[in-house]
């Protein structure tokens, strides 16, 4: 309760707009588990997060990879990619394992061209390494009531909580609801969440 108060008071956004993980990978897998199975897609880059990859084989879903340009997402190209079966696209920003970041500009572009009907995500586990002037601000799409985005963040890169595991999701109300019920009501220990708030007043 009073993680999920600070931090949505940081981000201006409501605390039901707000779940936690077991790190974020625990989130990657209440999407595969809420909207994976087999004749259902996920679109990523070919050398992303392999969570993503992980969690669709593991919920038997269609993986569908996307090749890379000068090892940066090709947005285009992952638009391109989307098939009427496709439930996901995945955008890791900056990119693991590459390094890489995309345009933020042009970010924002490709979210309003994802279709309705297909969940994007975001994975913004390395924002904080990234310049400034390279950080998307992607919280006006969500403050805007957008139903089909998630923007994915960990206390693991910028906060050093790797050990302890705690990530977070930024999403709609509905979409967070949505994410709550396939969430085990204990997923987030005691000690990750004294870190991640004494982390936030850092």
């Amino acid at each position: 309760f009073y993680l999920k108060e600070k931090l949505s008071s940081q981000l201006e956004i409501s605390p039901d707009q707000i779940i936690f993980g077991n790190g974020s990978n625990e989130l990657i897998v209440f999407l595969a588990h809420l909207y994976l199975e087999p004749g259902k897609s996920l679109v990523m880059s070919e050398h992303a997060f392999a969570v993503y990859a992980l969690a669709t084989r593991l919920y038997q879903g269609d993986l569908i990879k996307v090749p890379m340009n000068a090892l940066t997402h090709d947005l285009e190209s992952i638009l391109d990619a989307i098939r009427p079966n496709t439930q996901i696209v995945a955008i890791v920003n900056p990119n693991n394992p590459t390094g890489t970041t995309v345009d933020p500009t042009k970010l924002v572009e490709f979210i309003h061209q994802v279709p309705d009907n297909v969940l994007c995500v975001i994975d913004e586990a390395y924002l904080e390494v990234m310049p400034i002037e390279q950080q998307p601000n992607l919280l006006p799409i969500i403050r805007s009531g957008k139903d089909n985005l998630l923007i994915l963040r960990t206390f693991s890169k910028g906060y050093g909580l790797a050990g302890l595991r705690i990530g977070y999701g930024i999403g709609s109300k509905k979409l967070i609801d949505q994410l709550n019920r396939v969430r085990q009501p204990f997923n987030l220990n005691k000690m990750a969440q004294v870190a991640a708030l004494a982390a936030l007043d850092a």
